[in-house]
């Protein structure tokens, strides 16, 4: 009744959508995996540290671009 390719698609199909979604899960997606929470006071402290690092030297950044501007701003009107 049907050909060998028809019947192997059928299969095919037949086997996708009786699968349940559940077993599509990503892989490492169990709770804490990948996670940056550690309960650990150095870890945290290290970590908190290291974002207030990056958070100064954004902000330093982000005064030198605007300084820049307001002197390239003054020098145009001059």
């Amino acid at each position: 009744m049907f050909s060998d390719h028809s019947t192997k698609l059928l299969l095919v199909a037949a086997i996708a959508i009786a699968v349940p979604t559940g077993t599509y899960a990503k892989p490492n997606s169990y709770l804490g995996e990948h996670s940056a929470f550690s309960s650990d006071p150095v870890e945290t402290a290290k970590r908190e540290a290291e974002r207030a690092k990056r958070k100064k030297e954004r902000k330093m950044r982000r005064e030198e671009r605007r300084r820049k501007r307001l002197i390239e701003k003054n020098n145009r009107l001059n």
